[in-house]
């Protein structure tokens, strides 16, 4: 479901969204890792890990990735703006193994100063059934960039982000089937590395 609203003292525009995948937290958030690049998701041109650490001791880790995007706008604000909404984003991740949780904090560093996006993800196992993951994000939008226009571009970004969630939830189900369908957590392959980061995590449970 979806929900939209908008700030308070400061105006912006806010959307949520939750879903439901129905297979477990480890092959989720797997998936993740390996989402893009992705021809179904243009508009992510390009992801560069610039750090990752692994705390053992507390089963967790974390990333800083850069995101190199294109904004979508409508023609009409294209128009308006007159300049191409290419820039990078930032996105920290966390991943806590102990309460099997995942967050991901998004920004725009390209084009701050009057266009700011601000995303939050989370993936949790589903209450009522571990077996399966919950996501929710929110986002915000605020721009001060044309007076008389900014909530009418806010409301454009709303929407073509609702648009793109929607596909992004679709590549999701896409990846994490190829996942289950090439027995990802035995099988040789690109991901040895990073699972046998995993493994050292998991080990420590015990």
């Amino acid at each position: 479901w979806l929900k939209f609203e908008s700030g308070g003292a400061i105006h912006m525009k806010i959307r949520h969204e939750t879903h439901v995948y129905e297979h477990d937290w480890e092959t989720v958030t797997s998936a993740l890792w390996v989402k893009y690049p992705n021809s179904d998701l243009p508009h992510v041109e390009k992801v560069d890990l610039l750090n990752r650490h692994v705390d053992v001791e507390n089963q967790r880790f974390s990333t800083r990735r850069l995101i190199f995007v294109s904004y979508g706008m409508p023609k009409w604000a294209q128009k308006l703006i007159k300049f191409n909404m290419k820039g990078i984003s930032t996105e920290d991740a966390t991943c806590d193994f102990k309460a099997r949780e995942l967050v991901l904090l998004g920004q725009n560093v390209t084009f701050s100063d009057f266009f700011r996006v601000r995303e939050r993800c989370v993936y949790t196992p589903h209450p009522e059934n571990p077996a399966w993951t919950s996501y929710a994000a929110t986002t915000s939008f605020e721009i001060s960039l044309l007076p008389g226009f900014n909530s009418m571009l806010e409301d454009a970004c709303v929407k073509k982000n609702a648009e793109t969630a929607q596909k992004g939830a679709s590549v999701m189900q896409k990846v994490i089937d190829r996942l289950v369908a090439s027995n990802w957590r035995t099988a040789s392959d690109k991901l040895a590395e990073w699972k046998e980061d995993l493994a050292d995590m998991r080990s420590k449970r015990q």
